[in-house]
């Protein structure tokens, strides 16, 4: 509809029979605009200038997803399970072996980490009985710290029997094989239901803390780990160097001693010694014994490198690297 059929003309002839300049019908226009706009602010403050109404942007509302149940991933195995050395109920820890991505953001970040429990243990025994060995997976960190939960879909392994030469030869008193699972076994594990996960709430993982001094050290020998028996070996003995202004700086308490890294993975909870003293043939040297189960539980045939750190009463840290060298007969 055109402005001659309202009544009304922008030259300023007539507006309802008046005439008026031109410029006093735009002027009159302005002051409308602006009084509208007055009101609209009132109304709306964002738009005047005010408090700015907070809302959900595409960002924060796209930082939320949805993991569907279902969704599958490769896991691998954190640590050695046997029959003969883990106990019923006990926790074992695998790894997601790649990022689960979702609508384009990380859920799930490589190397988290999956809590398992084992279910069943079946001890080897006598008249050729292998051992039985079943865990099944609870759940999976996402990056946001909440705990997935996965499929119970068990894992595990049966320990060989004794051989029939060995039944005949021995008979009663002829025992089987130990269940276990190396480290490094992979599985595949699945969400057992849809799981909301905040990605820019991040958890961050366990780094290596700052060392101060790197000291050299060594281990005592190791025994060949025989795995079919499911049997502990020795306590492992770490033999840490300290420079003598250090010596006097390191308590001898399980604490002041820790494996803190083994191979590349820094550990959720390091392995504390049994026991930490000085050498009584040189003060310099400190004695640090570990648990056999607690550090072959991680370690593999062959080398494996650990990081030791000796916590110092002024607050810092001396660091020490070496590589566990062993032989293990697992058939």
């Amino acid at each position: 509809m055109s402005a001659k059929t309202m009544g009304w003309s922008t030259t300023g002839k007539s507006i309802r029979g008046l005439r008026l300049p031109a410029t006093a019908i735009h002027a009159g226009w302005a002051f409308a605009v602006c009084l509208g706009l007055g009101i609209s602010g009132l109304l709306h403050p964002n738009i005047a200038g005010g408090e700015e109404v907070q809302t959900a942007t595409p960002e924060l509302e796209s930082a939320a997803v949805t993991v569907p149940a279902g969704t599958t991933m490769d896991v691998v195995l954190f640590e050695n399970v046997s029959s003969g050395l883990n106990t019923m109920g006990e926790t074992v820890q695998l790894n997601v072996i790649e990022d689960v991505v979702v609508g384009g953001r990380i859920a799930i970040a490589k190397g988290a980490r999956i809590k398992a429990q084992i279910s069943n243990i079946g001890q080897s025994g006598m008249m050729g009985k292998g051992g039985d060995l079943n865990f099944s997976p609870v759940s999976v960190e996402a990056v946001d710290g909440q705990w997935v939960p996965l499929d119970k879909d068990q894992m595990g392994a049966r320990g060989a029997g004794a051989s029939v030469g060995a039944i005949i030869g021995i008979g009663l008193f002829a025992k089987g094989r130990a269940a276990f699972v190396l480290r490094g076994t992979t599985y595949q594990v699945s969400i057992r239901r849809d799981a909301a996960v905040n990605t820019l709430n991040a958890t961050p993982r366990p780094t290596l803390r700052q060392f101060d001094v790197q000291v050299p050290a060594t281990v005592g020998e190791v025994k060949r780990i025989k795995f079919s028996t499911g049997k502990v070996g020795d306590d492992i003995l770490f033999n840490i160097r300290l420079t003598p202004d250090i010596t006097s700086l390191v308590g001898q308490g399980p604490d002041a001693v820790q494996i803190v890294k083994v191979f590349q993975d820094v550990l959720y909870a390091p392995i504390k010694a049994i026991s930490v003293q000085r050498d009584p043939k040189d003060s310099n040297v400190l004695n640090a014994t570990f648990g056999w189960w607690s550090v072959i539980k991680y370690a593999e045939s062959g080398s494996t490198p650990i990081v030791l750190h000796c916590i110092l009463s002024d607050g810092r840290v001396a660091q020490a690297q070496l590589d566990l060298t062993t032989e293990w007969k697992v058939d």
